[in-house]
């Protein structure tokens, strides 16, 4: 009896990831790159791992908080716009946290995750294990073709009875080919930065809006073969809202690099202060 309990929990805690039932993991579109020396995908994974806020108590004063800090009346902050864009900024950040996925048939195990909840981690998967995955028809929007931008899914490895389906998508970068890098503030997305007081409105309590023609541009280029990177200041709390905004939109789909950003590190106030100061360490690696 004492041995079958050894073998139970010995299974139950191999390369799962420690998830509690009331946390959750929200996996960004990641990129993969082909190294032909090698024959393998250098393929780079971030997640992002917290617990919601659920009290009501809390939260409403943590909104409440929330609202006088941006400087928002209070018609504005009780709109259904506004919780919601706000609700990414409450979450109880998880540290220490171990996250396992399964690509291609093959677990690989993210670093621990940062206090502000954040793990990223860079995988070298075979280029035979993404052809099979290719051949099996599991890619997502677009069928896997190795050699050329493609997409392959991934999924979080969870506990023994949780049923949850965590995962994200890998684009596959062709080694040649166009990339779009794109700015997202003022450039596909009417956010106007030069005006602090309007630039809070549109990212907090306005609907967000497009710029006029860009959606067919880049539809127009992605029809072309070219993949998409949107680089931002926006912290990577917007990252939902703003991947709706795309998909609403009619622009292509690509991956996003944001600004990491902690409640407890900053003043909500340095926001989006100096937007350019952190776009050059984004886009020289893509």
């Amino acid at each position: 009896m004492w041995c079958t309990f050894l073998m139970s929990f010995a299974l139950a805690n191999a390369d799962v990831s420690d998830l509690k039932a009331d946390e959750t993991i929200i996996f960004f579109p990641a990129l993969g790159r082909f190294v032909p020396n090698e024959d393998v995908w250098e393929i780079q994974i971030h997640a992002w791992i917290f617990e919601p806020e659920r009290d009501s108590l809390k939260r409403a004063a943590a909104l409440g908080v929330l609202r006088r800090t941006l400087g928002l009346d209070e018609d504005a902050a009780g709109t259904a716009l506004f919780k919601e864009r706000a609700r990414a900024f409450l979450v109880d950040n998880q540290r220490g946290k171990k996250v396992v996925i399964r690509l291609a048939g093959v677990t690989y195990t993210l670093p621990e995750s940062e206090p502000n909840g954040h793990s990223e981690g860079t995988f070298r998967v075979p280029e035979s294990a993404i052809r099979t995955v290719a051949r099996s028809g599991l890619g997502t929007a677009k069928e896997a073709k190795v050699g050329g931008d493609s997409t392959v899914p991934f999924e979080a490895v969870l506990r023994p009875g949780d049923s949850r389906r965590l995962g994200g998508f890998v684009s596959l970068l062709a080694p040649s080919g166009l990339s779009v890098i794109s700015d997202i503030d003022d450039t596909i997305k009417v956010s106007q930065v030069t005006d602090k007081k309007a630039l809070l409105a549109n990212t907090f309590t306005r609907e967000f809006r497009p710029v006029a023609g860009m959606a067919a541009l880049y539809q127009a280029l992605a029809d072309r073969g070219a993949s998409f990177h949107y680089v931002t200041a926006s912290p990577w709390q917007l990252y939902e809202p703003l991947n709706t905004f795309l998909a609403a939109g009619g622009f292509p789909a690509g991956t996003f690099h944001m600004k990491l950003f902690r409640m407890k590190d900053n003043s909500l106030l340095n926001l989006f202060v100096d937007p350019e100061k952190g776009k050059p360490s984004a886009i020289e690696p893509i």
